[in-house]
């Protein structure tokens, strides 16, 4: 408070015209303190007022002048007393001493001459008025505007600046800036929700005489707000944080459960019950909120795009794996509506997908579905598109470790045989070869597996052709089959049979002769084979 706001001492001095101006000289650079002649009317020095016009104690007290003095009590020697930071002697009548109990910096308001005493110029005072100390008045002032607007507190908290200042009063600093909070609290209360004005009371923290730390509640309070704001666009409040929050980029390591609790509940209210060590970390919370909120509004409405926005969250935030495994389980419904459509890679992915979502029992159902879309997109396309349709099914026994879709591939395989037999026997013939390498043989017309040819008697018709072999029993066209075109052919003709005898050879090597018999009434396709015997070269 300004010391010349305490009680004034009527004087009655009279000076000289130049004396008068001597004394209506200003100070500059006393924290904003009016200096004022100590010869106005009405007019009550301060101790700095007086400090700036030491150059004319001497005349003054030569003159007698009388003094009226503001200042803080710093102690006594006998009838003598001190003002704080005064070098000046002031005596007070044997008739009105000084209460017994002063406390230093209680605040003295005396009112007397200025006279000369051996050489020293002493102030006799005639009146004086003891009040408290400045802090204390602070106080009970603020207690008596425990409704008062913060301007006014903030005009009240100005008002002890200055003594606060000259008197390097840290305990006065203090409640002057505990004031200033208080104001800047009450401004705060009326902003909620207003993330603008919350950020321009921030900026005004320092002018107001407020605590960074204050001021950094404020701030984040500002951008809590706008994080929860719906019309708030995600990518500038993050380059807002990224600018104003410093400690987004450091991983929270740190973070546990209970503050995890605790900002979910109340971000602003656990903020501002952090340490300012821990501050950082709520930081890098809000930061990862705001993350995770741009790329969760980046989510297409169907999931399709979950997987990717997944990457891009774990490259960022390395702690917010449960969100990226929320963006991830959209898509992954996505692709499970869809998964007739996939490809093979897409198929491998989702299941992989599944797998680390703990869903891999959903994976066969998945791939059931999947490749019964493809057998009837594919299958009626002939030959070709029943060819393609076993390949899935191969491809899921392969990379799935499926067997029982073996069976199903085999199948179509057959059918795709049947279809290009009549059409490309070129065709036919590789499909023949791939189903040998699944281990089946066309044997007399039908399809056997490679134990069915195994199991037959050694003499069947079945075996010896499997094996390269001519037994009896054989067709005609079942030794070409199994031998090819005989070298030469020799011809017997009765009345009771026709014999041939299909010789095959080459020259010096033992050859073989299949004797081949049938009734003149019937066609050359149905002679049997009667006997095999072997025979040498030409």
């Amino acid at each position: 408070m300004n010391e010349q706001n305490h009680h004034r001492i009527d004087h009655h001095a009279t000076e000289s015209a130049p004396a008068t101006a001597a004394r209506l000289i200003l100070i500059i650079g006393l924290s904003c303190i009016q200096l004022r002649s100590a010869t106005a009317a009405d007019a009550v020095l301060n101790v700095p007022e007086m400090l700036a016009q030491q150059d004319q104690w001497n005349e003054w007290a030569g003159a007698g002048r009388r003094i009226d003095l503001s200042g803080r009590y710093e102690g006594r020697t006998g009838q003598a007393f001190r003002l704080n930071r005064l070098p000046l002697s002031i005596v007070t009548p044997r008739t009105n001493p000084l209460p017994d109990r002063m406390q230093q910096g209680q605040r003295i308001t005396v009112s007397g001459q200025l006279r000369n005493q051996n050489g020293r110029p002493t102030l006799e005072v005639n009146r004086l008025s003891i009040g408290g100390t400045d802090l204390d008045e602070l106080v009970d002032r603020v207690g008596q505007l425990a409704d008062a607007s913060p301007d006014a507190l903030y005009e009240l908290a100005g008002e002890y600046v200055p003594a606060a200042e000259f008197y390097q009063d840290e305990p006065l600093h203090g409640q002057i800036r505990a004031v200033r909070e208080t104001a800047f609290r009450k401004q705060r209360a009326t902003f909620r929700s207003d993330a603008a004005a919350l950020w321009s009371l921030a900026d005004s923290a320092r002018t107001r005489g407020v605590s960074e730390t204050l001021a950094a509640e404020v701030r984040f309070e500002a951008l809590v707000s706008r994080w929860r704001q719906p019309d708030e666009n995600p990518a500038v409040l993050r380059q807002v944080v990224q600018e104003h929050a410093p400690g987004w980029d450091v991983p929270n390591n740190g973070w546990d459960e209970r503050r995890e609790a605790a900002f979910l509940a109340d971000p602003t209210g656990a903020y501002g019950a952090a340490t300012v060590q821990d501050r950082p970390m709520f930081h890098r919370r809000l930061y990862r909120a705001v993350v995770c909120q741009q790329l969760e509004r980046q989510l297409k409405g169907d999931g399709s795009n979950g997987v990717e926005l997944a990457a891009t969250l774990r490259e960022a935030l390395p702690e917010d794996d449960a969100v990226a495994r929320r963006l991830e389980a959209a898509e992954i419904k996505f692709q499970l509506n869809r998964v007739e459509q996939l490809s093979r890679s897409e198929l491998l992915r989702l299941a992989d997908l599944l797998k680390r979502h703990a869903a891999a029992s959903e994976i066969p159902a998945a791939v059931d579905r999947w490749v019964r879309g493809k057998t009837k997109q594919f299958s009626s396309s002939g030959a070709p598109g029943l060819v393609r349709a076993a390949d899935e099914h191969l491809f899921l026994v392969d990379r799935f470790q499926l067997p029982e879709y073996q069976q199903a591939a085999i199948d179509l395989l057959k059918q795709a045989w049947s279809s290009a037999h009549a059409d490309s026997a070129t065709d036919a013939a590789q499909i023949a070869e791939r189903l040998g390498r699944l281990g089946w043989e066309r044997v007399q017309d039908r399809w056997m597996s490679r134990s069915e040819v195994q199991s037959l008697p050694e003499g069947s018709v079945q075996r010896a052709m499997r094996e390269g072999r001519v037994v009896k029993g054989m067709t005609g066209e079942q030794v070409v089959g199994t031998l090819g075109q005989p070298t030469r052919i020799s011809r017997i003709v009765s009345a009771r049979s026709i014999r041939e005898l299909w010789v095959y050879d080459t020259p010096g090597s033992v050859g073989l002769v299949v004797q081949l018999r049938r009734p003149p009434t019937t066609s050359a396709g149905a002679a049997l084979v009667s006997e095999v015997s072997r025979s040498t070269g030409r």
